[in-house]
């Protein structure tokens, strides 16, 4: 049986999983163990409805950026209850199947492709999509 993780984030102590509108957290180290409690639903740990799209976490580390359908929402990760405040639309897809932030920049993965953007505000204020990538070759140096 294949299971499809919608997304999955990590820090030093965690892995963060999402799917359909669970998440799962599991302890970093062998083996991994869930967290005392998880999965819990989406609802209760980001205040968002699920299913998403995507969901990362750029260098400002305690905001959730969250990618539903056509919209963005921003989530402090520090506030309790977490609210999900709407950061704005997001046509350039009609749908993405992940996402994630790093110092290069914010990656939308979409099928067996990604597509780079500076960073999330130039991702924000994009007009065009940009140039497509293959992520089983530039990610990983799979050649099929």
């Amino acid at each position: 049986n294949k299971i499809k993780i919608d997304q999955s984030n990590h820090n030093q102590h965690c892995y963060h999983c999402v799917q359909d509108d669970k998440v799962y957290v599991y302890k970093v180290g062998e083996p991994h163990t869930h967290l005392e409690g998880y999965p819990k639903p989406l609802l209760e740990v980001l205040g968002v409805e699920g299913p998403i799209d995507a969901a990362f976490v750029c260098q400002d580390h305690h905001i959730a950026h969250i990618i539903k359908g056509q919209t963005i929402y921003d989530v402090d990760l520090k506030a309790s209850p977490r609210v999900p405040v709407k950061e704005g639309s997001f046509t350039l897809f009609g749908k993405v199947d992940a996402g994630m932030c790093g110092p290069e920049g914010v990656k939308l993965f979409k099928g067996n492709h990604y597509f780079h953007f500076q960073s999330l505000k130039v991702m924000l204020m994009a007009k065009a999509i940009p140039e497509e990538h293959k992520t089983a070759l530039e990610l990983f140096g799979c050649d099929h």
